[in-house]
């Protein structure tokens, strides 16, 4: 028997006391081709990201050749191949791309990297493939690849990356100026933080928001009343950062929110443009799960060419969730499928984390394959139920439902699930909006007068939703911003 020790090297700023770690394959070659054929025996394993050497994913493998591939959340592809002989233990390490910045390099790896830059960029589904042989030479023809199943936005996403024309040079766009603070809503409508029934406002007072600049749309968010300025973390002249949490914990440069505003069931931040604002649903406060110790939210501002691009993004600074949460948020099914076993724990634990255990949620119904019931359908139910301030628990309810759809019973569930949802307001991740317009207009089909009403609030709100963000990040005011 022999070993072979796998680590992704690449930087993460604000890393805490364990690496994350995402899903890697490891093929088995057939040294008797001609080509380098796998022999269709495939092991997985989770490989962590890391410039640590210690930190390994080790593999007992039987001597031979291997090939090794893992796919980040940004989409970027990393693969290597090794031959292992009797009773070796061989170290592989993959390198990603690095950051423009050290600071952003979350953003960077969950694939928030906006045009303009030298690093892959996850907006319009490019994918970039490295595929090695010891020394440098290219993968052999035959050698197994990966079919990359995300990378693009959901259907219906105003989001997207700048066709550009070799050569072009488009103006930047976006903020009116890069570093400044952005809002955190401190009194923020009722319709946004109250829930059933008042939620149900939020769509069409949000659709219909109107203003000739940013700061008065800033200030109707926050009932006439000044928001609250969120200091920059770091910036350079195109893109900055914003760390936030409630609790202030062992980092300084995090901008604790605890005593200085009044605890709600919701919270938002907003990035102001010229004619329009940006409004981020904040899944706060963020426990890491089996670590007694709150993730700092990290929001990023950038510059970008396409007048209706969307210039905020949002991750939790997760070891574990932040993986997840970007293979979600690209559509990588496939990926999060095999995260799988995380998100049971996540909703397991629901109530250490009611919004890791959201995301989990959006894992398995996601991924769900059968009419059978399993264990994890009653948490999500759980999850409807005891948290009435997280309207995703009831979209994903609906949305098992009406994947297993094995009777009447199981459209009726989703029908006053969904209508739950709808009241409940603003999912806190965008893959609920989407799940939530399709479901409505699933049941709405059946002559359901309620329903066409509902569907056409959300479709509004949807049009104005950046799908290819995990937490709901909505434009209100102006379409452009020029």
């Amino acid at each position: 028997m022999s070993a072979l020790t796998v680590r992704i090297h690449k930087y993460l700023d604000a890393a805490e006391a364990r690496a994350p770690r995402v899903p890697a394959k490891i093929y088995e070659l057939d040294s008797s081709a001609k080509s380098s054929a796998s022999t269709g025996s495939v092991r997985r394993a989770q490989v962590p990201i890391s410039e640590n050497p210690a930190e390994v994913a080790r593999l007992d493998l039987p001597p031979g050749t291997y090939y090794v591939e893992s796919v980040l959340p940004s989409g970027e592809t990393l693969a290597d191949s090794v031959t292992l002989a009797e009773g070796e233990t061989r170290d592989l390490v993959l390198r990603g791309t690095s950051s423009p910045n050290e600071w952003f390099s979350w953003q960077h790896l969950m694939g928030n990297t906006r045009p303009g830059s030298s690093a892959n960029q996850r907006p319009g589904g490019s994918v970039r493939v490295i595929n090695r042989k010891p020394g440098g030479t290219p993968r052999k023809k035959g050698a197994p690849r990966r079919i990359a199943d995300g990378g693009a936005g959901y259907a219906g996403s105003r989001t997207h990356a700048a066709s550009l024309r070799p050569g072009s040079a488009p103006e930047l766009r976006g903020p009116t100026a890069i570093g400044r603070p952005i809002n955190f809503l401190a009194s923020p409508l009722p319709a946004l933080v109250l829930g059933e029934p008042q939620g149900a406002a939020a769509w069409k007072g949000l659709a219909e928001a109107t203003s000739a600049n940013a700061n008065t749309l800033a200030t109707l968010l926050n009932q006439g009343k000044s928001a609250l300025d969120l200091p920059v973390y770091t910036h350079d002249a195109r893109r900055a950062v914003y760390r936030l949490s409630w609790q202030q914990g062992s980092r300084s440069e995090v901008h604790a929110l605890e005593g200085r505003v009044p605890a709600m069931p919701r919270y938002f931040a907003v990035v102001p443009r010229r004619r329009c604002v940006e409004l981020i649903s904040l899944p706060m406060p963020w426990r890491v799960i089996g670590m007694g110790r709150e993730a700092a939210i990290e929001i990023a501002v950038q510059q970008m060419h396409a007048a209706d691009a969307f210039c905020a993004s949002a991750t939790a600074l997760d070891e574990d969730l932040g993986m997840l949460l970007g293979y979600l948020s690209s559509g990588s099914l496939v990926v999060a499928r095999e995260m799988a076993e995380t998100a049971r724990d996540m909703l397991y634990y629901k109530v250490e984390n009611p919004y890791a255990a959201a995301a989990g949620g959006y894992a398995l119904v996601g991924t769900a394959l059968t009419a059978e019931d399993r264990e994890w359908h009653g948490w999500i139910r759980n999850l409807m139920h005891s948290f009435p301030h997280i309207p995703d628990g009831a979209i994903q309810w609906a949305q098992l439902c009406l994947k297993m759809r094995r009777g009447p019973s199981d459209i009726e569930e989703a029908r006053v699930a969904l209508k739950l949802a709808y009241r409940r307001g603003l999912p806190f991740y965008s893959m609920g909006v989407k799940w939530l317009m399709e479901g409505l207009e699933w049941i709405a089909g059946e002559s359901d007068p309620e329903a066409v009403q509902m569907l056409r609030q959300v479709q509004r709100l949807a049009w104005r939703t950046n799908f290819q963000q995990p937490f709901t990040i909505v434009r209100i005011g102006g379409d452009t911003d020029v």
